[in-house]
């Protein structure tokens, strides 16, 4: 089995997972971080599990308010 590339943070963290464009990053012993899109750090844990919870469920909110902002807008022109 050939070895992967696990992506590297430009801090040196390594790569643990992600949902959508929130990532999660393991920065040392029992030392989770949660980045945004922008790439700044919104949440520190130190398990993975919640780490990787809390990534979902920013995403699922950053969806919602995505495509509310989205119908809403399409609603408003197909009315003028």
């Amino acid at each position: 089995m050939a070895k992967r590339n696990v992506p590297t943070h430009p801090q040196g963290w390594k790569f643990s997972g992600a949902n959508g464009a929130f990532r999660v990053w393991h920065a040392g012993k029992n030392d989770y971080r949660v980045t945004s899109p922008a790439g700044d750090v919104i949440a520190q844990f130190e398990q993975l599990s919640p780490a990787f919870h809390f990534a979902v469920r920013q995403h699922s909110i950053a969806s919602y308010y995505s495509d509310r902002a989205n119908s809403g807008q399409a609603a408003l022109t197909a009315h003028r």
